[in-house]
């Protein structure tokens, strides 16, 4: 079973998927997520990119920040 989290709603619906609402950058969208869910493992995809028109401290936002706090709570919850 895989869960996404996303600010976006799902372009696609796939089996076997929980789909959650959630930005990267909150911890108090995040940390429900890694609190109510067991993982196996965490993949980080979320992005923002000037190519997409995302302004540089928006930027820094998503991709810093939201990487520190996704590495933040994988650590305080064991997953690897």
């Amino acid at each position: 079973q895989f869960i996404v989290a996303d600010i976006q709603s799902p372009h696609q619906i796939l089996p076997n998927t929980i789909y959650l609402k959630a930005d990267v950058r909150n911890e108090t969208d995040m940390r429900p997520i890694f609190e109510q869910h067991r993982f196996d493992c965490v993949l980080h995809l979320a992005a923002a990119h000037k190519d997409f028109g995302v302004e540089q401290e928006e930027s820094f936002e998503v991709n810093e920040n939201g990487t520190a706090l996704v590495s933040q709570l994988a650590g305080q919850y064991g997953i690897k």
